[in-house]
């Protein structure tokens, strides 16, 4: 409540503040117009007596008669309403005085120096500016708001009026109050719910500010130029870059209408810096649309940019986080990516759900990933040291591979670490926690410095497999060739060592692993688990890594089972990403017959896993136990699995090295898939 009453105090003292000797003279100039039909004066002539008794006979004797004048019209409303045609014949009368009175006059207000700025600015055409103008003054010069509120009172289609206030006709008038027009495009003006027109916010904001010449009212519209912290060669890791400058500075220099460039990738990997330094690249000077403007409003910010800007100046136009602009109606957007005259760059995080009629309207589109591992690496160097947090080229290179973040966190971190004195522990206590709210509060567990992780033996013996190809000499195959392109389906009886598999392949190729389950790539949020198979196909190609997915038949399942678009929508980007994948790729499922028949033949490799042999049994019993040649070749279906509970089992129990309770554990395990059966003889 407090706030709308100091809105209210600072508008009526701008009101105040340009009543003068000109607004008044402009606003009998309305009356004289409205007087001058006729018809009005007959229609409106108790409201002009109203009118003249409660503000207009002040005026009149201060600003435009003598006393003698003065008195001979006291007793105007008296007339008005007793003798009406003598009335009229005074109205006319005053009209004239009016009108000599009027052209006698010199000098403009402050506020018609703003309407005439404003109007030069946007080129408003003599009709457009006096629309302009009667609407300021009905918003800004009390004496105006007076006369129409007598005038036309509650009257319902007060837009009709504006024509007699002006001295146009109706269709003139009209003409320049369609959505289409730069006052009401530019949110100079603005439609009401009832279909009346009053001043937009874009209006209201600009007049209500203080400006004296072109120069200043442009910097209230453009804001300040958007300058570069970052050098060009800083973005080296950017495909294409280039062209992109090469690509801007043409289009700039050929005055070439409807160039728009598109920015979109993850938050944080360096969009708007680059823009910035593209801008200085190409020789233009880049300016925000909207940014402290209600997002509903930042297309009428975006028009009167566009008209602001002269296309011979070298200027680009920013719009950051864009995603609210494709909320307008689509054919509004494609005229505007269309007949644009001023470069824009349109920044968004994602265009997944963006119409395909605006992307094919762009001029060019980057697509901004996080950097490289190298890349990476110099970003920490060059950030830290800008900090003055010391770094040398080995811890650089550890906390690039910890931190698998874009280059704004680690300057949010460095920033935060500099203000508490700190050096690269307070850096790494910050990361973990943005780290944490950007994973919506999940993270793997950090040191609070970046040490060598220490690899853990791998329990796996590749014999113990019971698979239909040997997989021992696969792995040694791929090993010796060196191969990097290739997909195995790894699927059978669960515990039977498919994930183990690819860890153990990994270590033979020496290559880091990736491991997704069903729960890291699936979300209840339309679109989101597509974007999650990309990032991980994506991560495992930045980080060299094989990448596995457990579960597979969770996002590869029959699209012809489908009932739902979103569920074929993921299995689509599954095999887009699995075709294009040039790295070593592993796919484990316990349930085979629910995959998608295309998705099969994608894989180099399918492999079926079964139940141990009895010879594995026994070999399986020794690597898990240590104990030698013990027969299971009763218990029909044990895997590595199972060995790997019991012996969990065991540990607890204290019975490691007892032979018996160790075949009872493994029998117990057995009964709970099928009952253990002995033969008896021979079989």
């Amino acid at each position: 409540m407090k706030g709308n009453i100091m809105r209210k105090k600072s508008l009526n003292s701008v009101k105040t503040s340009y009543v003068n000797g000109f607004e008044r003279k402009q606003m009998f100039s309305y009356l004289a117009n409205f007087l001058s039909r006729k018809a009005n004066i007959r229609d409106f002539l108790p409201r002009i007596g109203e009118w003249y008794e409660d503000y207009g006979s002040n005026y009149i004797k201060y600003e435009l008669m003598s006393e003698e004048e003065t008195e001979k019209y006291n007793n105007f409303e008296t007339f008005a309403k007793s003798k009406k045609c003598e009335a009229v014949k005074r109205v006319e009368i005053l009209y004239q005085k009016v009108a000599a009175k009027i052209g006698k006059s010199s000098g403009i207000s402050g506020l018609q120096h703003k309407i005439n700025l404003v109007a030069e600015l946007i080129k408003l055409s003599p009709i457009e500016k006096d629309i302009l103008g009667y609407y300021v003054r009905l918003k800004f010069n009390s004496d105006m708001e007076n006369l129409k509120g007598t005038l036309l009172g509650r009257c319902d289609d007060k837009r009709t009026y504006i024509s007699f206030f002006l001295g146009y006709s109706q269709n003139q008038i009209e003409t320049y109050l369609n959505s289409g027009n730069k006052l009401l495009a530019c949110g100079l003006l603005e439609i009401e719910y009832d279909g009346d027109i009053s001043m937009g916010s874009r209006g209201m904001h600009l007049f209500s500010q203080k400006f004296e010449n072109l120069a200043q009212l442009r910097q209230l519209v453009l804001g300040r130029q958007l300058l570069p912290t970052l050098l060009w060669k800083d973005f080296n890791h950017l495909e294409n870059k280039d062209f992109c400058a090469a690509l801007l500075k043409k289009g700039i220099a050929a005055k070439c209408k409807g160039i728009n460039i598109l920015f979109y990738g993850e938050p944080g990997t360096g969009k708007t810096e680059f823009a910035k330094s593209l801008c200085r690249k190409a020789g233009a000077e880049l300016y925000a649309v909207g940014e402290k403007t209600d997002d509903r409003k930042r297309i009428e910010c975006l028009n009167m940019a566009q008209n602001t800007i002269h296309k011979d100046n070298k200027i680009c136009l920013l719009i950051d986080e864009a995603d609210d602009f494709m909320d307008e109606k689509k054919i509004r957007i494609n005229r505007i990516l269309e007949n644009n005259e001023i470069p824009c760059i349109w920044i968004v995080n994602s265009i997944r759900y963006w119409d395909k009629a605006y992307l094919r309207r762009f001029t060019y589109a980057m697509d901004f990933k996080k950097p490289s591992m190298d890349t990476r690496k110099e970003i920490w160097k060059k950030t830290l040291k800008q900090y003055d947090i010391k770094i040398n080229n080995q811890k650089a290179a550890e906390l690039a591979k910890e931190y698998n973040l874009s280059p704004s966190f680690i300057v949010t971190a460095a920033k935060s670490a500099k203000m508490m004195n700190g050096g690269i522990e307070e850096v790494c206590k910050n990361l973990n926690a943005l780290e944490k709210a950007y994973n919506n509060g999940e993270s793997k567990p950090k040191h609070t410095s970046p040490k060598k992780e220490e690899k853990k033996p791998l329990n796996f013996n590749v014999s113990l497999l019971n698979t239909d190809t040997d997989l021992a000499k696969l792995a040694q195959q791929i090993k010796e060739q060196k191969r990097t392109k290739f997909s195995l389906c790894l699927y059978g009886v669960s515990g039977t060592g498919k994930s183990a598999y690819a860890e153990y392949l990994a270590e033979q190729l020496n290559m880091p692993i990736i491991k997704k389950k069903c729960s890291d790539l699936l979300s209840k949020w339309y679109g989101e688990a597509e974007q999650n198979i990309a990032r991980a196909f994506n991560e495992a190609k930045e980080k060299r890594a094989l990448l596995v997915f457990d579960e597979a038949d969770s996002f590869l399942y029959d699209r012809q089972s489908s009932s739902h678009s979103w569920e074929i929508t993921q299995v689509n980007e599954m095999l887009t990403q699995m075709e294009k994948h040039e790295l070593p790729f592993v796919c484990t499922t316990n349930l085979m017959d629910n995959l998608d028949k295309a998705s099969l033949r994608r894989f180099t490799f399918k492999v079926e896993y079964k139940y141990m042999t009895p010879e594995q049994n026994t070999l399986a019993f020794a690597h898990f136990f240590g104990i030698k040649d013990v027969d299971l070749s009763y218990i029909s279906s044990l895997t590595p699995g199972d060995f790997a509970v019991v012996k969990e089992k065991a540990e607890i129990m204290g019975y490691t090295e007892n032979k018996d309770e160790l075949i009872k554990l493994l029998e117990l395990e057995q009964k709970q898939k099928d009952p253990v059966t002995r033969h008896i003889g021979f079989c």
